[in-house]
């Protein structure tokens, strides 16, 4: 059986366009606040009792982006590189192992619409 974890950040990447125009010290920002986001999610899970991913080494990937606008398909995904870098055990918050491509399976980007006030992004993990 494969266990499966959702976690919600209140927080919508600028697409892969915007970053590419950054500083790289805004790229590194966008990365930081994912790791605090997720570091905020992870306590906010343990102390509901609820289970969260560590050192997944095969996964799928689902990002929910709940925003305003909608993005065409290339820039939703490499929009959410430092998301993804943030989740990894080298660099990041070590829910994954690495995202090289025989360990995440899977990697897409669903646009839901929403209100401003209701933006967020929900990431979802899937052992294989």
């Amino acid at each position: 059986m494969s266990n499966s974890y959702t976690i919600e950040i209140p927080y919508v990447l600028p697409n892969a366009n915007a970053q590419l125009r950054m500083h790289f010290r805004g790229r590194e920002r966008i990365k930081t606040r994912c790791m605090e986001y997720l570091l905020v999610a992870k306590s906010q899970m343990l102390h509901a009792g609820l289970p969260f991913p560590k050192r997944l080494t095969q996964f799928h990937l689902t990002i929910e982006r709940h925003a305003t606008r909608a993005q065409d398909r290339d820039n939703a995904i490499a929009g959410h590189k430092g998301l993804i870098d943030a989740m990894k055990e080298r660099d990041g918050m070590g829910l994954i192992l690495d995202d090289a491509p025989h360990q995440m399976l899977s990697c897409s980007v669903i646009h839901i619409a929403a209100k401003r006030k209701n933006e967020r992004t929900i990431i979802k993990l899937t052992e294989a």
